[in-house]
């Protein structure tokens, strides 16, 4: 099965950031004091952040005024934030807080370049959403799947794997990407933040992670890395 492309989602607000939830290590990596936030991974060419001035390795704390909780929450406000609306992110660089000032675009006023990244990737009929988490623990970029794009996957709501690390216990244990998790342990999951709090449960070694591939089911016994 086909990987959709991050930036082919049809509707919804578009800021064109790669994300990652910020635990207390890499808070204190980043000389943030404290958790909080979403650190940038990724900045896509064209978007609105980019012309904002929005870098990778920016954590950002406040989006419009309001404290960012984390990947959902973040996600939220920017699917809520109507087209054409300037917002303004506080963000932490290399230890210095700074405000910046970006346009919020609908998925249709995506630049040309995007346009045709997302024109190869229709022709393989998988959309997708606008925000990717990543597990240190496991291994994995993954997104929320909902809506339309989980119905292509023959689920209600479940996590999307995008990416699998080369040499991540994730994929030692068989995980691919564009394998679905559902469950991790014997609780379903249905944000990348749930897998995050599943794991943060666990006390055994290893962990059964329930998937599906091309609308089979498969369970993995991963092995974790911080439990090895």
């Amino acid at each position: 099965m086909a990987v959709p492309a991050l930036w082919a989602q049809a509707s919804g607000s578009y800021l064109g950031i790669w994300i990652w939830e910020v635990d207390a290590a890499r808070a204190k990596e980043l000389r943030l004091g404290q958790p909080g936030g979403i650190e940038v991974t990724r900045v896509r060419a064209g978007s609105p952040a980019e012309a904002a001035g929005v870098q990778a390795g920016d954590v950002v704390m406040e989006y419009e005024g309001q404290k960012v909780q984390g990947i959902e929450h973040f996600s939220r406000l920017v699917r809520e934030t109507p087209s054409g609306r300037n917002v303004k992110l506080r963000v932490v660089r290399n230890g210095s807080a700074q405000v910046l000032t970006a346009k919020i675009l609908a998925q249709n006023e995506r630049p040309a370049e995007t346009a045709r990244i997302v024109q190869t990737q229709e022709r393989q009929d998988v959309p997708s959403s606008l925000m990717t988490w990543r597990s240190p623990v496991i291994g994995v970029d993954a997104e929320p799947l909902f809506g339309q794009l989980a119905g292509y996957f023959g689920v209600t709501e479940a996590v999307l794997v995008r990416a699998v690390a080369s040499g991540s216990p994730a994929e030692r244990a068989g995980m691919k990407a564009g394998d679905v998790i559902t469950r991790v342990g014997k609780q379903p999951v249905t944000t990348p933040a749930e897998i995050t709090a599943r794991l943060r449960t666990v006390t055994t070694p290893t962990v059964q992670v329930v998937i599906l591939r091309d609308r089979k089911e498969a369970t993995f016994n991963v092995l974790l890395e911080e439990r090895r």
